[in-house]
């Protein structure tokens, strides 16, 4: 009886333990499966901060390349404002020069008229 008794608590004992172990095998591939599931995510994740970043960057060179490009714009601007103030600065000298020449003659015309 007493073999009997230790052969039931033996097979009671390894019974136990493959049904831990069975357990423990579940959990881990539980484990396994949750893990593989957070690296996917840390890759996805990875993959669209990388897009983003791309993005960003591309961005960035863009508006760097168009404030350069509307710095010229406004050299060239301001360099056409001034060229248009010479121009006018120095139509109006001539204007003026000429009002001049022309007042000179006619008061050279009276002149003459008077002496007549």
């Amino acid at each position: 009886v007493e073999l009997r008794e230790l052969r039931d608590a033996l097979d009671h004992e390894q019974s136990s333990a493959r049904d831990k172990s069975a357990l423990l095998a579940g959990s881990v591939d539980a484990l396994k499966l949750e893990v593989d599931g957070m690296r996917r995510q840390r890759d996805e994740s990875e993959k669209a901060l990388a897009a983003k970043t791309a993005e960003f960057n591309s961005r960035e060179a863009f508006l760097a390349e168009e404030i350069e490009r509307m710095k010229q714009l406004l050299v060239e601007e301001r360099d056409r404002d001034f060229s248009n103030a010479d121009e006018a600065r120095q139509e109006a000298s001539l204007a003026r020069d000429a009002l001049e020449r022309e007042v000179m003659a006619h008061a050279e015309t009276n002149h003459r008229a008077k002496l007549r």
